[in-house]
């Protein structure tokens, strides 16, 4: 499981480095990027803040991946989301390379999400209630 651990303590430092320029200033993150202009400011701080908190929930799950291991379905669909939403805009070229990038790392953590939740595992995860409450 140390192998997981680093792979999202390294998802968490990803969406830190991407979340937070964008929810500080949406306007340094269009000049990183070179995407098009902030044309609704509030919205480019809310997507940060969101995206930040899912780097909040992968360093979770880095603590113990085995224990929160369903938390990650709610990381897939965001990712699913990013790629959603960029994917046709790359394959008509409309994006720039920056964020093209940005992109293929999210299509990348997709297909690690999918493998840490459809491989096999030999221990139960997630929350249990009888665990929850003593007797």
């Amino acid at each position: 499981m140390k192998d997981w651990q680093i792979f999202f303590w390294a998802a968490a430092f990803f969406n830190f480095a991407i979340g937070a320029p964008l929810f500080i200033s949406p306007e340094m993150m269009v000049g990183m990027t070179g995407t098009v202009e902030a044309v609704d400011p509030a919205l480019m701080k809310v997507t940060g803040a969101l995206v930040l908190c899912f780097g909040v929930v992968y360093a979770i799950v880095g603590g113990d991946p085995q224990r929160y291991r369903p938390v990650v379905w709610a990381g897939l669909l965001g990712k699913l989301g990013v790629a959603y939403v960029y994917l046709p805009d790359w394959y008509q070229g409309t994006i720039p390379f920056t964020t093209t990038l940005i992109v293929l790392m999210d299509v990348g953590f997709i297909a690690a999400f999918l493998y840490f939740l459809l491989r096999p595992t030999q221990k139960k995860s997630g929350f249990q209630a009888n665990r929850a409450v003593s007797s």
